[in-house]
């Protein structure tokens, strides 16, 4: 259960909105997928990593997603970190909250016939059910 109100709620780049990804393209730096939770159409990620001298951002793509059965989708998103070449070596912790609507609404669309679609997600190799 997310227990507070985020901070700051970020959007999935879509495939269809790969622009955003020019700060990235070089950069993907190391971290760590600690936990993963999907909360009322609001994905939260727990990260950890070095740093803690610089900003670091993140970034949730989606690189692919495929249909499973007729109202069942895989989607495989990918979270990318730029350090900003932080070189601080504390162990930093966050969590990163991201917005599921337009991904679910994305589907929906494409199937209006559909009542239920299921989404199954798998970020970074881990996989989580989005309903």
């Amino acid at each position: 259960m997310i227990d507070h109100k985020p901070l700051e709620i970020f959007d999935i780049i879509l495939l269809t909105n790969k622009n955003k990804l020019v700060e990235f393209t070089n950069n993907n730096d190391e971290f760590y997928l600690e936990d993963i939770i999907v909360e009322d159409d609001i994905l939260k990620l727990n990260v950890s990593y070095s740093g803690g001298c610089k900003k670091h951002q993140f970034i949730l793509i989606e690189k692919k997603n495929l249909q499973r059965s007729k109202n069942v989708y895989e989607i495989h998103l990918q979270l990318l970190h730029n350090s900003n070449k932080d070189n601080c070596k504390k162990i930093v912790t966050e969590e990163l909250f991201f917005n599921l609507l337009p991904l679910k609404t994305k589907f929906q669309k494409e199937n209006i016939n559909q009542k239920d679609i299921n989404l199954i997600l798998i970020i970074n190799n881990i996989t989580i059910n989005y309903n």
